[in-house]
């Protein structure tokens, strides 16, 4: 992640891009796993995440309660680099 890009930037972004209203003060309880965004755009996400940030979210680690919401994403991703 030499590229100066902050891991929430990058997820902030995404999400404000494909049409949800977030900012990080709200991302604890944004559940993005019920409903905001579809099946597809959760894959874009993680491809987006291990491309611009280089670490790779298997998909099934969002299904666990703390990585459900963008705050617990950020933790996630965070933990991993």
């Amino acid at each position: 992640m030499g590229n100066g890009i902050s891991i929430n930037e990058v997820i902030l972004d995404f999400f404000v891009e494909h049409g949800v209203d977030v900012v990080i003060e709200s991302a604890q309880e944004f559940d993005f796993m019920d409903g905001l965004i579809d099946s597809f755009e959760v894959m874009s996400l993680l491809i987006q995440i291990e491309q611009t940030l280089d670490t790779r979210i298997e998909p099934t680690e969002l299904l666990e309660e703390q990585n459900r919401t963008i705050l617990g994403l950020i933790n996630l991703v965070k933990s991993k680099q």
